[in-house]
């Protein structure tokens, strides 16, 4: 009996050893130094009339706005997490610490800033609702 049980027990480890592989796998996590799992992430568009700014999810610009090219975007007290708008007002932040964090909005639009939820593995659009996951 006990060299039964010598004999299972390795293969209860492999078993679980495996499934743990599989599960990690399947998660599309894979621990390496480009790793997302764990994070979140952060869009939208930044539009302005030429006197104030605004944030929005959605990429059209409400009446008497238009895109905000170059504006500064960062999630602040991380400056590795910067970026700057694209043509349409666009900006996507990747790689943020999931929980409360405040986005800011700086020049040319001042220094604007919203509380997002930032929720590992989907993305906070605009100021607020999130997407995706796995």
């Amino acid at each position: 009996m006990e060299s039964m049980r010598t004999v299972l027990r390795p293969i209860a480890v492999v078993a679980i050893v495996g499934l743990i592989v599989a599960l990690v796998a399947l998660s599309g996590c894979s621990g390496g130094a480009d790793d997302t799992c764990g994070y979140g992430a952060a869009k939208g568009w930044v539009f302005t009339d030429g006197t104030s700014c605004i944030v929005s999810g959605s990429s059209s610009p409400p009446p008497g706005y238009f895109p905000a090219a170059g504006a500064k975007v960062q999630i602040v007290g991380f400056p590795a997490l910067e970026t700057v708008t694209d043509a349409n007002g666009q900006y996507f932040l990747d790689q943020i610490p999931p929980g409360l964090q405040i986005l800011r909005v700086g020049a040319p639009c001042g220094n604007l800033e919203y509380q997002i939820l930032i929720i590992a593995g989907q993305v906070t659009i605009g100021g607020g609702h999130s997407e995706g996951g796995s």
